[in-house]
């Protein structure tokens, strides 16, 4: 790719187009959601009502509770090796191996990544998911409209606690308290 391609912004980039790492993040900042998994861009659509009403209210959530360190949302990027990914809402723990970059993103697998379940539904339960079991994260979330499917490693393997309904609490292993579900779903609709 030259250098004039690198230089585009990142609107102008199209879902399926070939980078390498160092060309996706020499890219200029955008708002929009972009990632870079396994050499190739994906660029989602913007989110839904819904959507965003789950992402602020898991972000309030965890701003209450999370022992230590900063909750953050997408667009972010965080770097897992080679591929850089922008979950809906992440908590990086004080002391955290997801550490900020000379470029103000971050690297590293943070303690617990929360994405929200859409019509890309196959990229958070598959290709996301491995990625974040293969880096490490201790803690991901997969969100629909009114459930949460909670995953915890244990043996460097993301492995299911459970799926938990409105009105249903679970214990966060990470965050080591329990989570009542309608403070995430209780009027988000």
């Amino acid at each position: 790719m030259s250098e004039q391609a690198i230089m585009q912004t990142r609107a102008e980039i199209r879902t399926g187009t070939s980078l390498s790492a160092e060309m996706f993040r020499a890219l200029p900042e955008s708002n929009q959601i972009i990632e870079h998994v396994d050499g190739v861009v994906i660029v989602s659509p913007s989110p839904t009502i819904l959507h965003q009403r789950l992402v602020l209210r898991t972000y309030d959530l965890l701003r209450q509770i999370a022992p230590s360190g900063e909750v953050f949302t997408a667009p972010l990027d965080v770097y897992l090796g080679d591929d850089t990914v922008q979950p809906d809402v992440f908590w990086v723990a004080e002391g955290s191996a997801c550490h900020p970059t000379d470029n103000d993103r971050f690297a590293g697998p943070p303690e617990l990544i929360v994405e929200v379940l859409s019509t890309s539904e196959g990229r958070d339960r598959v290709i996301k998911f491995d990625l974040y079991e293969q880096h490490g994260v201790q803690e991901y979330w997969l969100l629909g409209a009114d459930y949460v499917e909670v995953y915890e490693l244990q043996q460097a393997q993301l492995r299911r606690m459970g799926a938990f309904l409105a009105g249903q609490s679970f214990n966060s292993p990470v965050l080591g308290t329990t989570i009542h579900t309608d403070r995430i779903f209780l009027s988000a609709s």
